[in-house]
C-alpha cells in the first residue's frame, strides 16, 4: 500500500530529489511490514530497470541499473532476490559490502 506523508527530509528522499533533478519532486512513501517468515532465496540479482512513478528532470525515462556497476569499476553484484510468497526484495548478500546504495548520483553499486 503507498501511502503519501509529509515526513521530514532524510537523506534518501534529498538524494532521490536531487537525482531527478527537481527541488520540489513529489515523493511517494511505502508502508511494509517486514516479512515473519523466512525468505527464499531466488537467485543473484543482476540488473534492475525502473521509471519514476512521479515528475523528473528526465520525465519517462526508464533507469537501468546493472548491479555492481559504480560508474567506475564493475563489481560482482552484491544483491539477492528473494521472495516471501507475496512480495520481492532486493537483499545485500554480504552487509560488510557498502553496496549498493542510493545517492544523488541515482543507484551506486
Amino acid at each position: 500500500m503507498i501511502s503519501e506523508k509529509s515526513l521530514d527530509n532524510p537523506r534518501h528522499v534529498k538524494d532521490y530529489k536531487k537525482f531527478h533533478g527537481m527541488k520540489d519532486a513529489k515523493v511517494s512513501y511505502v508502508d511494509y511490514e517486514p516479512p515473519k517468515q523466512p525468505l527464499v532465496n531466488l537467485g543473484e540479482l543482476i540488473s534492475i530497470e525502473y521509471r519514476p512513478m512521479f515528475e523528473s528532470q528526465s520525465k519517462g525515462t526508464a533507469f537501468y541499473h546493472k548491479m555492481g556497476d559504480t560508474g567506475k569499476k564493475l563489481f560482482k553484484s552484491n544483491c539477492i532476490l528473494a521472495t516471501d510468497g507475496k512480495n520481492f526484495f532486493i537483499i545485500r548478500k554480504s552487509k560488510k559490502i557498502n553496496r549498493p546504495k542510493f545517492t544523488e548520483r541515482g543507484i551506486i553499486g
